[in-house]
C-alpha cells in the first residue's frame, strides 16, 4: 500500500468522524436536518453548512475538506491502478457477452469447431514423429524337396519353418483437453479455442484471433449469434489454456 492510499484512507476516516459530528449538530437544530445530513450527504451537509454557517462552520469545513481530499486521492489511485479499464471491460461484457453458453448443443458445436481447427492446424516446434518399424526381409522359398514314391514331399529335419511378420497397427484414441501455455507462445495457437483468465476476472471461453506487441486479441460468442472482440495485454493475463487433441 503506497503513501497516497494511506492518506486517502486516513482522510476518509476523518471525513466519517466529522460527518457524525455534523449529524449530531444537525439533529440539535431539527430532526429533519439530522436525517437529511445522515442519509443525503454530502449534498444535505453542504446545504446545512450554508444555512447555519455561523454556528456550524467548524464541523462543516472539517467534513468538506477531508471528504474532498479523500475522494480526489481515491479517484487518482483508482485510475493509476487501472480501475477504469476493469469497469469498462465489465460493462462491455455485461452488455454483449454471454459467459455461459446457454444450451448443450451450442457448447458441443463450439468444442467441435475447435477440434476441427486443431486437426487442420500444423503443430509447430514438435519433434518428428517416430517411424514404424519395418519387418525384416522374408527369406526366399526353399528349393523343392525330393518326393517319395508315394508322392509325399520329404522335409529335412531341423529346418525352421518360415513365418512372415507384419507390423501391428495400433489405433490411437484422442480426447479434447485444455493445455496451459505461456502468453509468449500464443502465436502458435491462433484460431484455436482458449480459456483466458485476467487478473481479478473470471476465466472466459473464447477464440484466439491475433497476437500483436500491444497484446492478445480474442473473440467471444455473443448471445444472438454474433461475436465480440477484445484485447488483453500479455502482462495482465494470469492464465492461458488452449483446447487441443491428446492421444491416450
Amino acid at each position: 500500500m503506497n503513501i497516497l492510499t494511506q492518506i486517502a484512507l486516513l482522510t476518509g476516516l476523518i471525513a466519517g468522524i466529522s460527518l457524525i459530528w455534523l449529524v449530531g449538530r444537525a439533529f440539535s437544530k431539527h430532526a429533519a436536518w439530522g436525517l437529511g445530513v445522515l442519509f443525503l450527504s454530502p449534498f444535505a451537509a453542504v446545504m446545512f453548512g450554508i444555512r447555519y454557517w455561523r454556528d456550524e462552520k467548524q464541523p462543516f469545513l472539517v467534513y468538506v475538506t477531508t471528504f474532498t481530499i479523500a475522494v480526489t486521492l481515491g479517484l487518482y489511485v483508482f485510475t493509476v491502478k487501472g480501475g477504469w479499464d476493469v469497469v469498462r471491460t465489465a460493462l462491455l461484457n455485461q452488455q454483449h457477452i454471454d459467459f455461459r453458453i446457454p444450451d448443450r448443443n451450442g457448447k458441443m458445436s463450439f468444442v467441435h469447431t475447435s477440434l476441427n481447427s486443431v486437426a487442420e492446424t500444423p503443430v509447430r516446434h514438435s519433434k518428428a514423429a517416430a517411424q514404424p518399424e519395418h519387418a525384416g526381409p522374408v527369406p526366399p522359398e526353399t528349393a523343392e524337396s525330393p518326393t517319395t514314391a508315394s508322392g509325399q514331399v520329404e522335409t529335412e529335419k531341423n529346418t525352421p519353418a518360415v513365418t512372415s511378420s507384419k507390423p501391428t497397427v495400433t489405433k490411437k484414441h484422442y480426447r479434447a483437453a485444455y493445455l496451459a501455455i505461456p502468453p509468449s507462445r500464443a502465436e502458435d495457437y491462433i484460431g484455436m479455442t482458449v480459456k483466458v483468465k485476467r487478473m481479478n476476472r473470471p476465466e472466459q471461453d473464447c477464440v484466439l484471433r491475433s497476437v500483436t506487441p500491444a497484446g492478445l486479441g480474442f473473440e467471444q460468442h455473443v448471445s444472438g449469434g454474433g461475436t465480440f472482440s477484445f484485447q488483453y495485454r500479455q502482462s495482465d493475463i494470469e492464465k492461458l489454456r488452449v483446447l487441443v487433441k491428446q492421444a491416450y
